[in-house]
C-alpha cells in the first residue's frame, strides 16, 4: 500500500477547493468571523467525504493484507503439521525395521523349532510388507535403486540365515544341538549384518535430513 499518492490526492483536492471558493466569490481575506465559518464549513464539506473514502480504502487494504498473511501462516502451519506427522511415521517404521531385523538374529531356546525361528520368519514377513506397502514413506528408496536392491537382497539373506540356523536344532524334536558354522555361513551372516546396518543408516540419515528441511 503506497501512502504518497493518497497525500498528493488530498493536497490537490485541498488546493482546488480553496481556488474554486475564491474564484466563485471573488473575495479577499475577510475579517468577518461568519465568512471564515462559512469557508470552514465549505472545506469540511469537500474534504470529509474524500477522507472518509480514503479511510475506507485504507481499512480494506489493511484487512486484505492481514488476511493474506493469516492465510499464509495457516498454510505454513498445516504444512508443518503434515511434515511432523510424516517424520513421526518414518521414525516409527524405521524403529520397527531395526527391531525386527535385530531380533531375527537371536535364537530363542524352545522345545519347538518353529518358535526358535519365529523372529526370522517375522522379519521376512515384515520385509515383504515393507517392500510392497511401506516403502513410499522413504522416497530415497525410489530415488536410489541401489538402496532398493539392498532391501531386496536383505530379504534373500534372511532366508539364507533361516536355512543356516536350522543346523542348531533337530528337525524331529526341535531340540537345540551343537553346530559348527562353516566359513561360508559366517561370511553370509556378516554380509547380512553389514547390509542391514547400511540400510538402517541410510534410512535414518534420510529421516534426519528431512527434519531440518
Amino acid at each position: 500500500m503506497k501512502i504518497r499518492p493518497i497525500i498528493i490526492i488530498i493536497a490537490i483536492t485541498f488546493v482546488l477547493s480553496i481556488a474554486f471558493y475564491f474564484v466563485e466569490f471573488h473575495g479577499n481575506l475577510s475579517s468577518n468571523i461568519q465568512d471564515w465559518a462559512s469557508f470552514g464549513s465549505y472545506i469540511s464539506g469537500v474534504l470529509v467525504p474524500i477522507l472518509t473514502a480514503i479511510n475506507i480504502w485504507v481499512f480494506v487494504k489493511l484487512t486484505q493484507t492481514i488476511d493474506k498473511k493469516n492465510d499464509g501462516r495457516r498454510k505454513e502451519d498445516l504444512e508443518y503439521q503434515k511434515q511432523l506427522v510424516l517424520i513421526q511415521l518414518r521414525q516409527k517404521e524405521l524403529d520397527e525395521f531395526t527391531t525386527l531385523m535385530n531380533k531375527a538374529m537371536i535364537l530363542k531356546l524352545s522345545a519347538f523349532s518353529s518358535e526358535i525361528q519365529l523372529p526370522m520368519i517375522e522379519a521376512i514377513t515384515y520385509l515383504d510388507s515393507f517392500l510392497n506397502n511401506k516403502y513410499h514413506l522413504f522416497k530415497i528408496i525410489s530415488e536410489k535403486p541401489d538402496l532398493n536392491e539392498k532391501i531386496v537382497n536383505l530379504r534373500a539373506q534372511l532366508i539364507q540365515m533361516k536355512n543356516i540356523f536350522e543346523c542348531f536344532f533337530t528337525p524331529t524334536t526341535g531340540e537345540i544341538k551343537p553346530c559348527e558354522l562353516s566359513k561360508d555361513s559366517v561370511a553370509k551372516i556378516n554380509s547380512f549384518l553389514r547390509n542391514k546396518d547400511e540400510i538402517i543408516s541410510e534410512l535414518q540419515k534420510y529421516t534426519i535430513d528431512n527434519v531440518t528441511k
